[in-house]
């Protein structure tokens, strides 16, 4: 993907902490420190002085002017939005954050897991896979960052094109 020089030079200090394609998340919660969750290594956190709170709000103010959106310390310290790759970036500063920083990216790295890798047995997988070729209704439930969506495209890839899904 061709990624605006101007945006990848503001995006560079958050970016080679998410590029890497294993990277599931980036969270801060604290100027400097980023804590990321990488499949098959877990999670991790660094020191980085390049990243003070004044950097991640220049970026947010940045990202904002980019997509159009609103962004500002004091009266609008929120920012949702989406980063080249399909990345999600959710930013939020000011006096609603004890810290001063509550920032988290979910990245969309391609990844095809098979069924075991999403944790499924082939029982499971089998059970699945029938019930959704059936057109029963299937509910997908579990906290943040556990593979609800991974399991929701896995199914999804298992229909027919012509299926209508809601």
């Amino acid at each position: 993907m061709d990624l605006d020089p101007v945006l990848a030079t503001v995006l560079a200090p958050l970016s080679r902490h998410y590029r890497d394609p294993a990277t599931v998340e980036l969270r801060m919660v604290k100027p400097r420190q980023v804590s990321t969750d990488r499949r098959g290594r877990g999670k991790s956190a660094v020191e980085d002085d390049s990243l003070s709170l004044a950097e991640v709000e220049h970026i947010a103010r940045i990202l904002a002017h980019t997509a159009g959106l609103p962004f500002d310390e004091r009266d609008h310290p929120k920012l949702s939005c989406v980063l080249p790759g399909g990345h999600r970036f959710e930013c939020l500063t000011g006096p609603s954050v004890q810290s001063g920083l509550s920032l988290a990216i979910r990245c969309k790295h391609p990844f095809a897991p098979s069924w075991r890798q999403a944790g499924a047995t082939e029982a499971v997988a089998s059970y699945l896979r029938r019930a959704a070729a059936a057109g029963r209704s299937v509910v997908i439930s579990g906290a943040t960052n556990t593979g609800k969506t991974t399991l929701l495209n896995m199914l999804l890839a298992e229909l027919p094109q012509d299926r209508r899904v809601i």
